[in-house]
């Protein structure tokens, strides 16, 4: 299935394996090209340690992603949710393409909007533990508000990263995209289904 999706997305063009991205002294191993597209899975973007300039890089020089394997994150992980989220916001200034595939509806990837009330009274329940723990540094009510803050932002954060994958995702998104081949196709398939109907309502 993903040999098929490279291929629909490159217009069949010949694949390449291991492909270096070179930038600022710096290099990325994109595991499979093709004609401007990239094909990795999450934990190789947002599981390793990539930053911003990273995924600005590849956007400049893939027009279409495909990424596999996307969990739901929480706040166990937000490390890499903020890639994920830094990743979804260069993509989207690029207007690339993406093509995902996730372990969840994208509206059900990232829990923390739950977990931020309980990590609240987690951490409450904290102060005395650190006080019986005989730690040197007090521990007070506003660096575990802090924390809580923290939380409150990725949340916002990852909404926002929603809302652009449903733009992202739309109709409108691919034929205005820097995807010719899937943009022609879309319209092809857009054409079709007016003439059909144009078909019905003669009929």
């Amino acid at each position: 299935v993903l040999h098929a999706l490279v291929g629909l997305a490159s217009g069949n063009a010949p694949v390449e394996n291991n492909v270096e991205l070179r930038f600022l002294g710096r290099a990325l191993c994109v595991p499979v090209a093709a004609n401007g597209v990239a094909r990795f899975s999450f934990a190789q973007l947002c599981k390793d340690a990539h930053s911003a300039a990273d995924y600005i890089e590849l956007a400049k020089h893939y027009h279409t992603l495909i990424l596999t394997d996307v969990p739901v994150m929480s706040m166990s992980n937000r490390n890499e949710a903020r890639r994920f989220i830094t990743l979804i916001d260069a993509l989207y200034e690029s207007h690339a393409v993406l093509i995902m595939s996730s372990e969840d509806d994208i509206y059900n990837l990232f829990t923390g909007k739950c977990e931020v009330d309980s990590f609240r009274a987690e951490t409450a329940q904290l102060t005395g533990t650190v006080e019986s723990a005989h730690l040197s540094e007090v521990v007070t009510e506003d660096k575990f508000n802090a924390l809580a803050y923290a939380g409150e932002e990725e949340v916002f954060a990852f909404q926002r990263a929603v809302s652009r994958l449903v733009e992202m995702s739309s109709r409108h998104w691919i034929i205005t995209g820097r995807n010719r081949i899937l943009a022609e196709n879309a319209m092809r398939q857009e054409q079709s289904v007016a003439d059909d109907s144009q078909m019905r309502s003669a009929a």
